[in-house]
């Protein structure tokens, strides 16, 4: 698969995500009654990569402890375009996996052929543009997320609500960017007074409190129980 471009220039990225958000409504009942996977489930993922110049770099940056292997050639030689990530995760997977590849020529227009290993003579070409299109400096922007801990939010509902404000918060532009997280019952509390660069601290900071957004409508100074 060709992969995404990453926010980083010369980075692609491959993530495969833990689950995927209920939309509004009532379950299916298919899905109601559809076996999970027990907590004894382990994940075992292994990612063959194969990049068009050299790769400098494999990194996950939700699961460090990946294993990297060297492609060794036909001939005997170890590949500097191409590479093995493993991961065998010791726990059930609780976040969604993100690779990242840092290689030289990500920003040219690159081709990949493969035959088809049964003989046919059948090739197959991908083909990838990478547009040069100089774009404005963004203008200032900010982000104001506005999460409902009222009674009617409680069980899963708000469970929901703080995995895809987690989600959101990873996404944000990374420059000239303010955001703050305000949440309401009987009163409103924000996350801060006013809202913050957008740097990994302050990202940090919010990512740890999201899963800790309160229902009790107290609070001192300004700022939510936990």
């Amino acid at each position: 698969m060709d992969l995404m471009d990453d926010e980083l220039k010369g980075e692609v990225r491959l993530q495969l995500p833990m689950s995927v958000g209920s939309r509004y409504g009532p379950e299916p009942t298919v899905l109601a009654t559809a076996a999970s996977a027990p907590s004894q489930t382990r994940l075992s993922i292994t990612v063959d990569i194969q990049m068009s110049g050299i790769i400098q770099r494999v990194t996950s940056p939700t699961h460090p402890g990946i294993k990297l292997a060297p492609y060794v050639t036909t001939v005997g030689h170890t590949s500097r375009r191409r590479q093995t990530a493993k991961l065998h995760s010791p726990t059930f997977l609780t976040q969604s996996f993100v690779l990242t590849v840092h290689a030289d020529g990500l920003d040219a227009p690159r081709c990949f052929a493969e035959r088809d290993p049964r003989g046919s003579g059948t090739v197959v070409m991908q083909l990838t543009f990478v547009p040069n299109i100089k774009l404005p400096p963004i203008a200032t922007q900010e982000y104001l997320f506005l999460v409902d801990r009222s009674g009617s939010m409680s069980g899963p509902s708000i469970q929901i609500v703080k995995r895809a404000l987690v989600m959101l918060l990873r996404m944000l532009p990374n420059e000239q960017t303010f955001f703050n997280i305000f949440s309401f019952g009987n009163n409103v509390v924000s996350l801060w007074p006013n809202s913050q660069p957008y740097r990994q601290s302050c990202l940090d900071l919010a990512v740890s409190y999201c899963p800790r957004v309160p229902f009790s409508v107290h609070s001192r100074n300004g700022r939510p129980d936990t």
